[in-house]
């Protein structure tokens, strides 16, 4: 007998603790839709923003153009001319010991 009645103080524990558990989940799903629903509102209520940057994929290294060529008239340098005058600029002293430099 004394097993039996321990056995059902046991069962309605169990049972308590369940009943109490349903509440529990109950107010837990009506929290869960309050949110989501106020999700869907705030998600409506966004604005796209104002500038939006194209996806454009960049050409591939194989897939660009050879540069383009000038014309023969704009591709000429200033020509070389044999030089007037010859300046050396030649230094006296070293720059490190400070002593005279020559021949």
């Amino acid at each position: 007998m004394e097993g039996l009645s321990k056995a059902e103080a046991r069962e309605s524990q169990l049972t308590s603790d369940v009943s109490a558990l349903q509440a529990d989940n109950q107010t837990l799903q009506e929290q869960l839709a309050v949110a989501q629903k106020r999700i869907e509102e705030l998600e409506k209520q966004q604005t796209p923003p104002a500038f939006v940057k194209a996806n454009v994929k960049k050409p591939k290294a194989e897939e660009k153009q050879p540069r383009k060529k000038r014309d023969g008239q704009y591709n000429r340098a200033r020509r070389r001319e044999t030089p007037t005058v010859v300046v050396e600029h030649r230094i006296k002293h070293c720059p490190v010991c400070a002593n005279a430099l020559g021949g």
